[in-house]
C-alpha cells in the first residue's frame, strides 16, 4: 500500500504561483496598451524589467533564505509586497495622461513585482518543494510541479473571461485572487523537510540515471571540503563545483531560446502565418496539457532517461520547432498556421523536461547550505539573464531581419547549448578554479 503523503500544500502553491503569471504577466501588456495607450516599444521596455531585475533578485533573496532558513516569512512577505505594487498600476490612469510619466510609474510598479514577487514564483517555490520532499525529491518533484501549468492555464482562461465580462481592470482582481490563495496555502503548509521512514524512501535508480548519481556522488565528495571552510559559502563557491560552469551556461542559452518562443510565437503565427485569434487561443491548452503529463511522470522519465538525456531531448524538440517555423514562413506562409500551432504540443514536453532536469541537477551540484542559492542562480540565468537577452535580441532580429532569421538564430543557440552540454571544455577549466578556491581537484564528470 502506498503511504506517500499527498503534499497538497506544495501542489497548490505551485498552481497559485503560476496563476499569478497567467493573470498579471500575460495580460498587463493588454492593459498598458488599451488603458494607458502606451506604445509597443514602451511596453517592451516594461516587460524586460522582470527578467533583468531577477538577475539581482534571485541570488539576493535565495541567499537570505539560505542564511536565515525563514522560507515562509520571506515568501509571504515578498508576495504581499508584490500584490500591493501590482495593484498600484490601477492608480496610474488617474494620476497622469503623459506616456512618459505613465511608463515611469508602471515601471516602478513592475520593479516591485520583479524584485519581490517573481523570485518567489520562479525559484523559491521550487526550493521549498525540494526542501520538503528531501530524499524523495527526484521521485516526487514532478508530481508537485505538474500543478504549475494547471494553475497557469486556469488563470489565463479565468482572467480572459473576467476581462471580457468586466473590462481590463478585472485582471487585477484575478491576480489578487491567486496571490491571496497562495498566501493562505503557504500559511497552512509546513516548509520543514518531511521525515521519511527507511521503508518509504525509494533507493532504486535506473542505470540510465547515471548522470544524477554521478553528480550526487561528486557533491558528497565536495561536502568534506566545504565543511573545512571557515568562511560562509558564496556564489563563487557554487560556480566552482564540479560541472556547475557547464550546467549554468547551458541553462542560460536555453533561457534565451525559451524567451523567444514565449515572447514572439503568438505574434509570429498571427502576423506572419495569418493565424486567426481562435487558433492562437489554442496555444495555451496545447502546451499546458502535455506539460502537466510530463511533470506528473517526472519520476518515471527521470529514472528512464536521467537528467542529461532529458536536457538533450528538450533541446532536440526546441530545434525541431525552429525548423518547422522556418519552413512554414519561408515556403508555406499562407497555409501552415494550423500546423505551426499544433507544434505547440511538443512545447510542453520540452519545457517540462528542461526545467525538471535543471532543478534536480542544480540541487545535486549545490554544496550543503547553498541549495536555495543554487535554485536562485538557476532562475537567474534561465528566467533572468537568458530570458532578458532572448527577448531583446529576438525583438531586434525580428524587427530588422524577419521571423525566419529569428528562428534561425534560436536554432543556432539551441545547437550551441547542446554542444556545451556534451563538451567537457568548461569542465577542463574547473579544476584550476577549484584549486584556487581551496577545493580538491577531481576528474571532470561527463554525463
Amino acid at each position: 500500500m502506498d503511504t506517500t503523503p499527498s503534499f497538497w500544500g506544495l501542489k497548490l502553491m505551485n498552481a497559485f504561483s503560476m496563476g499569478m503569471i497567467g493573470s498579471a504577466q500575460v495580460y498587463l501588456p493588454i492593459f498598458n496598451k488599451k488603458v494607458l495607450d502606451l506604445s509597443t516599444d514602451r511596453i517592451g521596455f516594461i516587460q524586460s524589467i522582470t527578467p533583468f531585475m531577477s538577475c539581482l533578485a534571485f541570488p539576493f533573496w535565495t541567499a537570505i533564505v539560505d542564511k536565515t532558513q525563514k522560507h515562509k516569512v520571506v515568501g509571504m512577505t515578498n508576495m504581499t509586497v508584490a500584490l500591493v505594487t501590482v495593484l498600484c498600476v490601477t492608480l496610474v490612469p488617474s494620476l497622469t495622461d503623459d506616456q512618459t510619466v505613465a511608463t515611469v510609474l508602471v515601471s516602478l510598479c513592475d520593479f516591485g513585482f520583479a524584485f519581490f514577487g517573481y523570485p518567489i514564483i520562479a525559484t523559491m517555490v521550487d526550493s521549498i518543494t525540494l526542501r520538503v520532499l528531501g530524499d524523495r525529491k527526484e521521485q516526487l518533484y514532478g508530481r508537485q510541479k505538474a500543478f504549475g501549468p494547471l494553475g497557469f492555464g486556469g488563470s489565463v482562461f479565468l482572467t480572459g473571461l473576467v476581462m471580457d465580462r468586466f473590462g481590463p481592470y478585472a485582471l487585477f482582481g484575478s491576480y489578487a485572487f491567486f496571490v491571496i490563495s497562495f498566501l493562505i496555502t503557504a500559511f497552512f503548509t509546513s516548509f520543514e523537510p518531511y521525515a521519511w521512514h527507511d521503508d518509504e524512501v525509494d533507493h532504486s535508480h535506473s542505470s540510465r540515471s547515471s548522470s544524477f548519481d554521478g553528480t550526487v556522488a561528486h557533491t558528497d565528495s565536495l561536502r568534506s571540503d566545504l565543511d573545512k571552510e571557515e568562511k560562509p559559502p558564496t556564489i563563487s563557491d557554487l560556480l566552482v563545483c564540479e560541472g556547475a560552469a557547464r550546467f549554468f551556461t547551458v541553462m542560460t542559452l536555453l533561457g534565451v531560446c525559451m524567451s523567444v518562443f514565449f515572447a514572439f510565437l503568438t505574434l509570429f503565427i498571427g502576423t506572419d502565418l495569418h493565424g486567426s485569434p481562435a487558433l492562437l487561443g489554442l496555444l495555451g491548452p496545447l502546451g499546458s496539457s502535455v506539460e502537466i503529463v510530463c511533470f506528473f511522470f517526472t519520476k518515471e522519465i527521470f529514472g528512464w532517461l536521467g537528467a542529461d538525456r532529458m536536457l538533450l531531448i528538450g533541446q532536440a524538440i526546441s530545434a525541431y520547432r525552429c525548423v518547422v517555423y522556418i519552413i512554414s514562413v519561408t515556403w508555406f506562409p499562407d497555409s501552415s498556421a494550423v500546423f505551426a500551432t499544433l507544434t505547440q504540443i511538443v512545447h510542453g514536453a520540452s519545457f517540462s523536461l528542461i526545467w525538471s532536469a535543471g532543478v534536480i541537477k542544480a540541487d545535486a551540484i549545490a554544496p550543503p547550505g547553498m541549495k536555495s542559492r543554487a535554485q536562485g542562480l538557476l532562475g537567474m540565468v534561465y528566467f533572468g539573464l537568458g530570458s532578458g537577452v532572448g527577448a531583446l535580441l529576438g525583438g531586434v532580429v525580428y524587427e530588422h531581419y524577419g521571423s525566419a532569421l529569428m528562428w534561425g538564430m534560436v536554432l543556432v543557440v539551441v545547437c550551441l547549448s547542446a554542444f556545451v552540454q556534451t563538451s567537457s571544455f568548461l569542465d577542463r577549466l574547473a579544476p584550476t578554479a577549484r584549486i584556487r578556491a581551496g577545493y580538491t581537484a577531481v576528474a571532470p564528470f561527463v554525463g
